[in-house]
């Protein structure tokens, strides 16, 4: 089947989301959704915030709790209620400035069973391509350690003057993600990807500017965990002027840097 006619949703591996969580399977209703949306308003009035609040996890969410919808081929009276109010939700969620999602027509206004497929597809399309863009992923992700971060550009061409701190084997790669020390630098740690040759794939300089200086980090674990459909996620432990924190990298399926966050 075509992709872009698919009502196939990616992976929710990399949110946190499962069967587990209480409620998760509760069906929405309007009301739920009218109350969230006021709780955005309310917070967007607030002269006390110290920093812009991230609601992009609501997305991946109501994705999850309205799956049923997307693995079906009909649909009842009340399930076609369920999905317009949906739709509506993230039109007006998506129609905000300070939310910056896109602006999709995913409006579900016609309710006959060909035309809320047709519906379901677009709302399925606009989630994809939110989870292909790291920087929406990111944001996408539920937590309250600050990110995500991309890190600043390393000039491969001096990694013969930096240090090796150690390194981690990739599950199934030929490939290591590597930590290294680069000396003299305000923010010393690089990190990256090699192959089993050595050569680099990327290299990565830890930042948190502004917030703080990275100055040390280690592994967490001895393993370097799959995220079904993203890639995979490794655990640092990061020191900077305000003690040991933890850091978390995503690197896609092609070894590609996605994002990294760190907790303070």
């Amino acid at each position: 089947m075509n992709q872009a006619n698919s009502l196939e949703l990616p992976s929710f591996s990399i949110f946190g989301l499962s069967e587990n969580i209480p409620g998760i399977d509760k069906p929405i209703d309007a009301k739920e959704l009218e109350k969230f949306m006021s709780q955005v308003e309310k917070a967007r009035s607030s002269q006390s915030r110290m920093r812009t609040s991230n609601y992009y996890w609501i997305v991946p969410m109501i994705f999850y709790r309205a799956r049923n919808l997307f693995a079906k081929s009909s649909w009842t009276i009340a399930e076609i209620k369920q999905g317009r109010d949906i739709s509506l939700f993230f039109t007006k969620l998506a129609g905000r400035e300070d939310l910056k999602i896109g602006k999709p027509d995913v409006k579900i206004e016609k309710l006959d069973q060909e035309s809320f497929r047709q519906g379901l597809i677009t709302l399925r399309n606009w989630f994809v391509a939110l989870c292909q863009d790291n920087r929406t992923l990111g944001t996408m992700i539920y937590t309250s350690n600050d990110g995500p971060f991309f890190g600043a550009e390393v000039d491969a061409s001096r990694v013969a003057e930096m240090k090796v701190i150690e390194s981690l084997p990739l599950p199934d790669r030929e490939a290591r993600f590597i930590l290294l020390r680069d000396r003299g630098q305000m923010e010393p740690i690089v990190f990256g990807i090699i192959n089993a040759d050595n050569s680099i794939r990327w290299l990565k300089r830890l930042s948190a500017a502004p917030k703080g200086r990275i100055t040390s980090a280690a592994f967490v674990e001895r393993t370097i965990h799959k995220l079904e459909g993203y890639g995979y996620i490794c655990a640092l432990m990061t020191e900077w002027n305000g003690g040991l924190e933890r850091g978390s990298v995503y690197v896609d399926d092609a070894l590609n840097l996605r994002f990294y966050y760190l907790s303070w």
